[in-house]
């Protein structure tokens, strides 16, 4: 939410996925040193980053949409001086400012408590979005590789040892995700879902084929013995593309700003649960099913997200809050419109007055975006 707050509209994506390239470090820091170090030399080792950081946190600016909510304009003014780059001008300083102070009075017009967020009409369609771009990013299986990549790989009868084979799977998810910093504001938020997507599926059906022929065919698999390791590979390459990047940066961009720390709060507990429940299920199933099931049971949920993601999810590349917000209610906003419009022509024939209704509706917006 901060990084969507403080970057530019060029820069929101690159900044939310940094987010996740600093998770993606520490993951690769545990796999790395943790099979080789005792416990509490390890938890040392992960204590540092966050002491660092509550130290780094205290330099940080405030968000100028939090402080200009708070009615600190001034402030907010200054907090864009200090992250704008060395050309930036007066001019584009305060036209920043008139679209930061527009954007949070539109926003603030009505306070929010939960249960509005999850009733209100007007929230819906993000609603909708953000439940559904954090279920492709837990039912993809995330979790479960993470937890279980040993013992997958142990149970491959690969030659690669299952430490090894960890740090070799965390190594690889950087470059991924780098990738997707390159990529996210060039060709936007949903080719990189769609394609990242597609890759976990097709990784997903190399392990379900492999662990089939093993398990239930009885099949020699020792020609492609090297299929399960690679095929954990190419899905942390691919999911760290999209599927895990990129709703980081979505989130941050599709709820106004009076329901966006509860919006998040609550898509975070969502998310977390699905998680833990992900991984817990993920051995029962294994052990029920086979493991070839669960993979194809996570090559579904992919290629179900695929089809969400085409149809669902707008793309938000290169467009302010405010502008979001208008696509995402376009619906809402013309029947509201609609509503307005009859109310206003009706007053005006009681008057006995022309109707200005539609110099009206172009001050909104509506008409810009055919809406009306």
């Amino acid at each position: 939410m901060y990084s969507g707050e403080v970057a530019d509209v060029d820069l929101r994506g690159k900044l939310g996925i940094i987010t996740s390239i600093m998770k993606l470090l520490g993951s690769f820091i545990v796999l790395a040193v943790g099979p080789f170090i005792s416990y509490t030399a390890l938890s040392l080792v992960c204590m540092v980053v966050p002491l660092l950081s509550l130290v780094l946190i205290s330099f940080m600016p405030e968000s100028p949409y939090h402080l200009v909510a708070e009615g600190k304009t001034e402030e907010a003014r200054d907090v864009l001086v200090t992250l704008a780059t060395l050309n930036a001008t007066p001019e584009y300083i305060d036209k920043k400012l008139l679209e930061i102070e527009d954007t949070v009075e539109n926003d603030m017009q009505n306070q929010c408590t939960f249960r509005e967020f999850i009733s209100n009409e007007e929230y819906r369609q993000a609603f909708i979005i953000s439940i559904g771009i954090k279920s492709l990013n837990q039912f993809s299986g995330v979790s479960a590789i993470d937890s279980y990549m040993q013992q997958i790989v142990a149970s491959s009868g690969s030659s690669i040892s299952p430490e090894y084979s960890s740090i070799i799977f965390g190594a690889v998810q950087i470059p991924a995700a780098f990738v997707a910093i390159f990529l996210v504001d060039k060709v936007g938020r949903k080719p990189l879902l769609i394609v990242s997507a597609l890759g976990c599926a097709a990784a997903y059906a190399g392990e379900a084929a492999y662990f089939y022929l093993q398990n239930e065919a009885g099949s020699n698999v020792d020609a492609i013995s090297w299929l399960p390791t690679t095929g954990i590979v190419v899905f942390l390459v691919m999911n760290n593309i999209g599927v895990t990047t990129v709703p980081v940066v979505v989130l941050s961009e599709i709820f106004p700003t009076n329901i966006k720390s509860i919006a998040i709060a609550v898509n975070t507990f969502y998310g977390s649960t699905l998680s833990f429940l992900v991984s817990k299920f993920f051995k029962p199933m294994s052990n029920a099913m086979g493991m070839h099931y669960t993979f194809l049971l996570y090559m579904i949920c992919c290629v179900l997200g695929v089809f969400f993601v085409i149809f669902c999810v707008p793309e938000t590349k290169g467009k302010t809050f405010t502008e979001i917000q208008l696509r995402l209610n376009k619906k809402y906003i013309k029947r509201r419109h609609k509503k307005m419009r009859k109310a206003h022509l009706k007053q005006a024939r009681e008057m006995g007055i022309e109707s200005s209704y539609p110099d009206f509706m172009k001050s909104t917006g509506a008409m810009t975006l055919g809406v009306v």
